[in-house]
């Protein structure tokens, strides 16, 4: 398992973010995590045109509407440049994620809170060993987070629009204000987990995890076949 890519987005007062990426690999995952000023009018859309599944968690409250999607390999036909999200005044984060199975979304929880310590609380016991595990927290403040006790915002920088990076990764909107933090960590055991961060400042919080399952690497797509008279051919 591994990043492939990542791009910090920032749409300022648009209704949509349109996120441009190197051109993704067929079989790969790609999370989407975002917050704003109102709820996603929708699932993200690409150039490619797959359908995206539902939400794989969130809004988690009506306040920064913090929500994570995922398009998994079994539908990522490669070829995807641009990831559109439709939300008010959203920001976050568009990664690539390869190593995970066709149908990869396992666990999540999330919840709402107010302090310095943040948790997105537990997730259920993870249905296997090896998974890697995305974790986010927003806030209506610009302020700064710090990754949690074996999480690791190392992979992750500020590319994509205005965002800043103090410590760890974080996007921040020009509206709001608000901002993203994104965080992740590989495990190797089906102990429940909450992803964790500590915060300089205060204000309404909102976290986040997601776990998703590795696998063998990506998911080829389907082979090409065609019929001859009474003959399924393969190629």
């Amino acid at each position: 398992m591994s990043v492939v890519q990542q791009h910090g987005f920032d749409g300022g007062v648009a209704t949509s973010k349109a996120v441009i990426i190197t051109s993704s690999t067929a079989g790969t995952s790609i999370i989407v995590g975002s917050c704003g000023n109102g709820a996603a009018s929708g699932v993200p859309t690409d150039n490619i045109g797959n359908t995206w599944p539902a939400a794989a968690l969130g809004p988690i409250s009506a306040t920064q509407n913090l929500t994570v999607w995922v398009l998994p390999g079994n539908l990522n036909t490669g070829g995807i440049t641009t990831v559109t999200i439709h939300q008010p005044a959203p920001c976050g984060w568009v990664v690539e994620e390869d190593g995970l199975i066709a149908s990869p979304v396992d666990k999540v929880a999330g919840q709402t809170f107010t302090g310095t310590a943040v948790t997105s609380g537990n997730t259920a016991t993870l249905s296997q060993a090896a998974e890697v595990c995305y974790g986010f927290a927003s806030n209506q403040n610009n302020i700064t987070y710090t990754a949690g006790s074996l999480w690791s915002a190392a992979a992750f920088t500020s590319q994509g629009g205005t965002g800043t990076t103090v410590v760890g990764n974080q996007e921040n909107t020009t509206v709001g204000p608000n901002i993203l933090f994104i965080e992740r960590q590989v495990v190797s055991a089906t102990t429940a987990l909450a992803a964790t961060m500590s915060q300089v400042g205060g204000g309404f919080n909102e976290a986040g995890i997601v776990t998703l399952m590795q696998g063998s690497g990506p998911i080829a797509p389907p082979a090409p076949m065609y019929y001859r008279k009474n003959v399924l051919y393969f190629i």
